[in-house]
């Protein structure tokens, strides 16, 4: 085990830091074996680009994600909690018209197919449209059993 010791770089202080108290630094001694190789920059040769984040960025949109998402529409915030589209739980929030609760409805169906493409991980664009339709037909169903009990009740409250 060889030991290396680091010393900070002998730079001349920064003129706008001329004020400030300097600290006292003291060299470090790292262990290191003697299969590593410690790699020294001098910080004349440090930039900015070096500490650019190394996080991949977000894919392009594919044409499936860019369609009507019948899930987001029909199942807003349930859809939302697994697509994690926080956006959605305005649903939740009652308004003296539907009309409010309309328009997040067709804003969800619009924007869906892209929150949930980005916000969760695919195998490939097969899988994500088969989950999609599955999410439509789900979706599909419970709207319009949900619709079926609010026109049967409407009917048995009015006497019609």
């Amino acid at each position: 085990v060889s030991q290396v010791e680091i010393h900070p770089p002998l730079t001349a202080p920064s003129p706008a830091i001329t004020t400030l108290p300097t600290p006292k630094v003291t060299p470090t001694t790292i262990q290191a074996s003697s299969a590593e190789q410690l790699e020294f920059v001098p910080a004349s040769e440090i930039s900015s680009r070096d500490f650019v984040s190394t996080k991949p960025e977000k894919q392009a949109l594919p044409d499936v994600a860019r369609k009507w998402s019948w899930g987001a529409f029909w199942l807003t915030f349930i859809w939302g909690i697994k697509h994690k589209s926080k956006i959605t739980w305005l649903f939740l929030f009652p308004f003296p018209a539907p009309l409010p609760q309309l328009a997040i409805g067709i804003y969800c169906g619009i924007k869906g197919g892209s929150w949930a493409w980005q916000n969760l991980q695919w195998e490939s664009e097969e899988h994500f449209a088969r989950v999609q339709k599955k999410w439509a037909i789900l979706g599909f169903l419970l709207g319009w059993l949900v619709w079926l009990v609010v026109i049967i009740s409407w009917i048995g409250i009015t006497g019609i």
